[in-house]
């Protein structure tokens, strides 16, 4: 079996750095019928303390190319014929005031981005629950017996986590998103992306 025992500094100047302030331009409003661009924002974006609602959808398509790019790495460089298991684990939120069900955007975007795409499905196994992936896994350890499409590959799995964080300082906040793959059996992280958000309430 194969491991993937490389880990990847990233570089801060590598992340995704988006500042927000009111003054640099005018947000829309909307149309008379409340609705608009899912990339448009609007004055009630603006004065809210949580993270612009735009901002989830383009990190969630950066992570989505990273990760394409990344996996293909990984199975190049450590020659894994067959799948690479991934497995969508938890969403540690640490902000105090975003339900975390707003990061559950940036997940299942990802996981549509990469579920969709027939290059994705050929290389990588994605696994919706992380519970579900450890159950198997343990499954295969114990030698259960468990049928051969059942199987996980506990040397070629993943786990995808992320943690949010947000620092106040009274109509400032910043918000701080970390998306990680760590492997099942070591735990070491394989890869990494930070995005960082600065919001200014008028």
């Amino acid at each position: 079996m194969h491991t993937m025992p490389r880990l990847l500094a990233v570089p801060l100047a590598a992340a995704l750095v988006i500042t927000l302030f009111t003054g640099c331009a005018r947000p829309r409003a909307g149309d008379p019928h409340g609705r608009i661009e899912p990339g448009q924002t609007t004055r009630d974006e603006v004065r809210h303390r949580s993270p612009i609602l735009s901002g989830y959808i383009e990190f969630a398509d950066v992570l989505a190319q990273d990760l394409a790019q990344e996996i293909t790495q990984i199975r190049a460089e450590q020659g894994i014929e067959g799948r690479v298991t991934v497995a969508f684990g938890d969403i540690a939120n640490k902000t105090g005031i975003v339900p975390t069900d707003e990061f559950e955007i940036i997940r299942n975007r990802l996981r549509t981005h990469v579920t969709q795409s027939p290059f994705m499905r050929q290389s990588t196994r994605w696994v919706d629950d992380r519970r579900l992936a450890d159950a198997l896994i343990q499954r295969e350890l114990n030698g259960a017996g468990a049928p051969r499409a059942d199987v996980i590959d506990i040397d070629n799995s993943l786990a995808l986590n992320m943690d949010m964080l947000r620092a106040d300082r009274g109509g400032t906040q910043l918000y701080a998103f970390y998306v990680r793959l760590s492997h099942f059996r070591t735990r070491e992280v394989v890869f990494e992306r930070e995005y960082l958000a600065k919001q200014v309430r008028p």
